[in-house]
């Protein structure tokens, strides 16, 4: 989950029956250290603090979500960039999720 924040649409996906491997990442500290408060207890939630680009290449994603994020972000290619960033990490033909205010 890219731009994680605080976690909540981690929420929904770790009360879901099957249990998935769900990584979160966000480039703010603060909002990292809330959604490690509200996901202490769960083995299969890892929080990062950082961006996109810090996430090995060599590791794919089965799935990406990118909710409300990209209107915070320049549009100076930098949002052309973060997209191919998380594109690169994807397995072939996996789903990307992205919903934003604009």
């Amino acid at each position: 989950m890219v731009g994680c924040g605080t976690g909540n649409e981690i929420e929904r996906f770790v009360k879901e029956p099957k249990q998935w491997t769900i990584t979160g990442i966000d480039p703010s500290p603060e909002m990292i250290k809330q959604a490690n408060y509200n996901f202490q207890t769960y083995d299969n939630v890892t929080l990062i603090n950082g961006l996109v680009s810090d996430l090995e290449i060599k590791r794919k994603y089965s799935v990406a979500t990118f909710l409300l994020v990209l209107h915070f972000i320049n549009d100076n290619s930098n949002k052309l960039n973060l997209l191919k960033e998380i594109a690169d990490r994807l397995v072939s033909g996996a789903p990307f999720v992205i919903l934003d205010i604009t």
